[in-house]
């Protein structure tokens, strides 16, 4: 059951996609696929599951804003993507959708980190059309290990301390507690 947990329908919406830096996509695709379909099963999602591309047009205009050439069926890239509610455009997300979006990049990042240690592969990680990192040989590169995920988490920890009234000393505010 996917739910929208309080978000207006027409809130804007953002890929995060990921592309798979291989020439041998036949090779890598079922186990990617099943992979993806394991992860999809396992949690309830927000907009709906993570995807393998297809090679129909919208997808190819995706591919094509990466600066991924036109693909045929012979060299069309591995890769995919999850929809997200965009935090950049429309009003702010609640803080449980921003949650539950970070939880959903989380867990598709930690799966495509051991297909790439299984397989020694490079994956490149994007939003909308801009490359925000990479993962290779399993390591995040630190634009998406600190730019990405540690900034996301350290700014969802400050929602829900300024939430909850409180702030710790490592923001530079005291700590106040509301009675």
């Amino acid at each position: 059951m996917q739910t929208n947990m309080d978000v207006d329908s027409n809130h804007p919406t953002d890929q995060f996609s990921f592309v798979v830096l291989t020439t041998d996509v036949q090779t890598y695709q079922p186990e990617l696929a099943e992979s993806l379909q394991l992860l999809a099963q396992s949690r309830q999602w927000l907009i709906a599951p993570p995807a393998l591309f297809e090679l129909e047009s919208a997808d190819k205009e995706i591919l094509s804003e990466k600066n991924v050439d036109d693909a045929s069926e012979e060299d069309y890239p591995l890769g995919g993507y999850l929809d997200v509610y965009s935090a950049l455009q429309g009003p702010p997300l609640p803080y449980e959708v921003d949650q539950c979006h970070f939880e959903e990049v989380t867990a598709l990042i930690h799966l495509l980190e051991r297909f790439s240690i299984k397989h020694g592969l490079e994956i490149e990680f994007y939003l909308g059309p801009e490359l925000i990192g990479n993962i290779v040989w399993g390591l995040q590169d630190e634009s998406l290990r600190e730019g990405l995920l540690e900034e996301w988490s350290s700014t969802l920890k400050l929602r829900k301390e300024q939430e909850a009234g409180t702030l710790t000393p490592e923001h530079g505010k005291a700590s106040v507690t509301r009675s």
